[in-house]
């Protein structure tokens, strides 16, 4: 993965401002991921309403339940619920090996959020018949294939003004656009640079 900030640049905490680092530092103030998270939801959302679906953000599972998935989706015939991620590529997770970032499979930290979402949501989605796929994003705005083709089909379960295709791409592109504003406002953040990315 190419640095995104310059070489010997250091972070707001005085550590180097490697990728890795900002992605995963713990001591962001404002907690700018999480903002960055809120804003691919707003968009996501927002987008699935102009095609007529409606969409609550962060209901709750059960009244004794703490897990909340980012959006319910309701269409005509759509009763579906999704629980958006946002990854980087080279992210190290639990390798059995000791490669390299580069060597890494830029994919494999997608690979690896898709089945932890999975698994968190499996029972409470098949006890209430739901259609649930994790959106797996990473940072460079590539989509995991499944959440792709999950997309496809709830589009395709709804009578709107526009094909699918149509549809697709204006929530994708609209989407992959609140993830470059939400990785800027991340790394100003990581930099101690203020205000909105």
């Amino acid at each position: 993965m190419v640095r995104v900030l310059p070489e010997g640049q250091k972070r707001v905490c005085g550590a180097d401002a490697s990728n890795e680092h900002v992605h995963t530092c713990t001591r962001l103030q404002q907690n700018p991921r999480t903002t960055r998270h809120d804003m691919i939801n707003m968009t996501f959302a927002n987008g699935l309403r102009l095609c007529g679906f409606q969409c609550d953000m962060e209901p709750r599972l059960t009244e004794a339940s703490r897990r909340r998935p980012d959006i319910l989706i309701v269409g005509l015939d759509t009763y579906a619920i999704t629980d958006v991620t946002v990854t980087y590529a080279g992210r190290v997770t639990a390798y059995a090996s000791e490669e390299s970032m580069e060597e890494a499979d830029p994919l494999r930290a997608a690979r690896d959020r898709l089945t932890q979402k999975r698994q968190e949501y499996r029972h409470w989605v098949l006890a209430n018949g739901l259609d649930f796929e994790p959106f797996v994003m990473l940072t460079n705005g590539a989509l995991h294939p499944a959440s792709r083709r999950w997309l496809r089909r709830i589009l395709g379960n709804q009578d709107h003004r526009l094909t699918i295709t149509n549809a697709y791409d204006s929530i994708v592109a609209d989407t992959l656009a609140a993830v470059l504003r939400g990785n800027v406002h991340v790394f100003n953040a990581a930099c101690g640079r203020a205000g909105p990315g």
